[in-house]
């Protein structure tokens, strides 16, 4: 019932259950419409952390593995998973689901400052190799 939050959740974790490592279930699911069902499950409940998470899982798992899938889904699901991305306990699975989506998103990461000092950095993820290859340095001298 779309207006009982235990039962998406659980129709989500079930979804991404059987998508798991299962190309053949997940082209079924997509024909099913199930990336529909999971983004209004995550419109009725945008609050709900454990919702989210498993929303999430389902996603990631309907596309890992079927790269013809991905812009399909993208288009339906890719706000929600962006609302998704800053609640604790469900932005990890939401930024991993963007990932394989293909999406742009952003990672945060600490500042070089070797201290408490927290200065978060937003990097696009697919810039990622970019940023680490302009900020490595050797931990010894500079050579003549």
């Amino acid at each position: 019932h779309p207006t009982e939050v235990y039962l998406q959740t659980l129709g989500c974790a079930t979804i991404a259950a059987i998508c798991l490592r299962s190309p053949a279930n997940c082209d079924r699911a997509v024909q099913m419409h199930a990336h529909r069902a999971i983004g209004l499950a995550m419109v009725g409940f945008p609050d709900n952390v454990a919702l989210l998470r498993q929303a999430s899982l389902a996603i990631r798992n309907m596309v890992v593995r079927n790269e013809q899938l991905r812009p399909i889904v993208l288009e339906d699901v890719e706000r929600h998973l962006r609302a998704a991305l800053p609640l604790r306990g469900c932005g990890d699975e939401a930024y991993a689901a963007l990932r394989d989506l293909g999406a742009d998103v952003p990672l945060a990461s600490i500042g070089t400052s070797q201290s408490a000092n927290f200065n978060p950095v937003m990097v696009s993820s697919n810039q990622l190799v970019e940023a680490i290859q302009d900020n490595a340095t050797a931990p010894f001298g500079e050579f003549d």
